[in-house]
């Protein structure tokens, strides 16, 4: 989703017209300090939420055999997080571990969206990774995350956002957007609803 097209329910028709049934939807939003004209605004994602709102309501009536206009479900994943009993949160991505970028120097960089930042090199390709290099980037994430989110109640599914968002280009870790946390605690309240709603209401196959 761009600031252009952030309405999820478009996106969506887009792909189900091209027979495409089994696919994600992810968000452009900037890196502290390096917002473009097709990052989304927080006006943007108070608008997409409201969209998904709408969303989980057909999610629901499907549920139930009625008819909707589309097929897509965001919500599945974090149904799954709710009830995976997690006890402490993590990094829910790949970053450093099975994710790193390459770039055609051979330098090797926490995931493909820190290309070209030199203070976030982690080695290179001919000489091996810097395992010291990767430690001190996870610190300085679970340094900044613990600050903010360490008395937050959705922690343990949210995961934090995106580090690369929070990357400053000096290597310090910045904080995560008031904007994403508020859109990722609705989206958390959503999916809750529907979880609850699966454990109590026999619904239609």
């Amino acid at each position: 989703m761009t600031h252009e097209t952030h309405d999820p329910f478009v996106i969506a028709a887009h792909f189900e017209t091209l027979g495409i049934r089994d696919y994600g939807i992810g968000t452009a939003i900037p890196r502290v300090g390096c917002a473009s004209a097709f990052d989304v605004t927080d006006q943007d994602m108070d608008a997409r939420g409201e969209s998904y709102d709408s969303l989980l309501d057909q999610t629901v009536d499907r549920l139930n055999g009625k008819p909707t206009n589309n097929t897509y479900n965001p919500f599945w994943r974090t149904v799954s997080a709710l009830t995976a009993g997690r006890q402490y949160p993590d990094i829910g991505c790949g970053i450093c571990r099975n994710d790193q970028g390459v770039d055609v120097d051979g330098r090797l960089y926490p995931c493909h969206r820190y290309v070209g930042m030199e203070s976030y090199v982690i080695g290179n390709v001919h000489s091996g990774p810097d395992l010291n290099a990767a430690r001190r980037g996870y610190e300085r994430i679970y340094a900044t995350w613990f600050s903010i989110c360490s008395d937050c109640w959705a922690r343990y599914i949210c995961n934090g956002s995106c580090p690369w968002q929070g990357a400053h280009s000096d290597g310090t870790q910045g904080l995560p957007r008031p904007a994403t946390c508020a859109s990722v605690k609705r989206s958390i309240h959503r999916s809750a609803y529907l979880a609850n709603l699966l454990a109590r209401e026999p619904l239609a196959s």
